[in-house]
């Protein structure tokens, strides 16, 4: 998504503009995974499976299941749910480390292409960030600070062992069956069956919630956006042929879905 970080200046932003929020969303048409904080699950849960990474201590709302597809963006850049990650709302906005330490500049995409007279002013007339920028300082701020816990949490889903590759295959257009790589869910059995000391050191760590949203979560697989993507699952509202609930929750079958 960010493709030409800038740190924010009044000599090579002072004429830009940037909406306060989001209308075309066309900028994350190509990201199939966004990391989220622990905040945020609740409100993601309802509407985007909640997945993990191999090697990487975050949780990730999956939007598409094929790398450089989004399915929650249409054609005209709207945003297919009701929820809108952190991370994109963001956009174009981010934070990047300076020097030593926990320091961080605010930084901009400069691939973004601002839109005119209708978003907000990032410099005043003396050249001062306005309110509109200091506000997305302390929102990035926020979602920093946010990470820390988040990944205390899904490091304790890991240390316990409960986290095994998504049972996923997509078809691509050439027809070839390709497995949605580096992508973990939960395993429930594997939670279900830990003794009493690990499950209640994953309790004490305050990871169960998460564990149980992301879990809950998957069942979005068949409804919704990345449902309508795919040909195997022409009615949102029903259960695809060949769709095993089972296998959604870490029973080890795989999941597989065509292209339209």
């Amino acid at each position: 998504m960010y493709k030409e970080l800038q740190a924010l200046t009044p000599e090579a932003h002072r004429d830009w503009r940037v909406p306060a929020v989001h209308q075309d969303w066309r900028f994350a048409a190509g990201e199939n995974l966004v990391p989220l904080i622990y905040s945020e699950v609740a409100d993601a849960a309802r509407e985007f499976p909640l997945v993990f990474m191999e090697g990487k201590p975050l949780v990730y709302a999956l939007l598409g299941l094929e790398s450089g597809v989004n399915a929650y963006v249409g054609r005209e850049g709207d945003w297919r749910a009701t929820y809108q990650p952190a991370r994109l709302r963001a956009y174009p906005f981010g934070l990047s480390p300076v020097g030593e330490g926990d320091r961080y500049a605010l930084v901009l995409d400069a691939a973004y292409t601002p839109v005119g007279e209708l978003g907000e002013s990032l410099f005043d007339g003396d050249d001062k960030p306005t309110a509109f920028v200091q506000g997305r300082l302390e929102f990035l701020k926020r979602l920093h600070q946010g990470q820390g816990l988040t990944e205390r949490l899904v490091s304790a889903l890991r240390d316990v062992g409960v986290l095994v590759p998504l049972g996923v295959r997509v078809r691509d257009a050439q027809g070839q069956m390709k497995r949605l790589e580096g992508v973990e869910q939960v395993d429930e059995k594997a939670l279900n069956g830990l003794d009493d000391a690990r499950f209640n050191e994953l309790r004490r760590s305050g990871a169960l919630p998460l564990a149980y949203a992301s879990l809950l979560s998957l069942a979005n697989m068949r409804l919704g956006p990345i449902a309508g993507h795919y040909r195997q699952m022409p009615d949102q509202g029903s259960k695809p042929e060949g769709l095993d609930m089972e296998s959604l929750f870490g029973h080890g079958d795989d999941l597989s879905f065509d292209f339209h």
